[in-house]
């Protein structure tokens, strides 16, 4: 169940371990839900997070980078329709490694 109605919604955020100990065969892990504030300090640290949609994810990373305009979404250059490549978002001007996936 997705509260589309709250960004606070706990099930519209979905933890990404990108730790690269858990990669099997090049893939990332997902994991189970996350709260808005868990998956904020997630992308604050620098770690993906996917999310239900676009309006989620714009607002986790804007929230994320201060309030400030979030780059994206965006998809890596030549990888629209790849599989494993995904829209997504990242903090005002990169300030870290995090995605925030659509």
């Amino acid at each position: 169940y997705i509260d589309a109605d709250s960004h606070h919604s706990v099930n519209a955020y979905i933890n990404c371990d990108n730790n690269p100990t858990s990669k099997t065969g090049g893939y990332i892990k997902i994991d189970g839900a996350l709260s808005y504030t868990d998956a904020l300090y997630r992308v604050s640290k620098g770690y993906d997070v996917f999310t239900y949609n676009g309006t989620f994810a714009y607002w986790l990373a804007r929230s994320a980078g201060g309030g400030k305009i979030p780059v994206g979404p965006e998809i890596d250059k030549g990888k629209v329709g790849t599989v494993g490549y995904y829209w997504h978002y990242h903090i005002y001007d990169r300030q870290n490694k995090a995605h925030i996936f659509i």
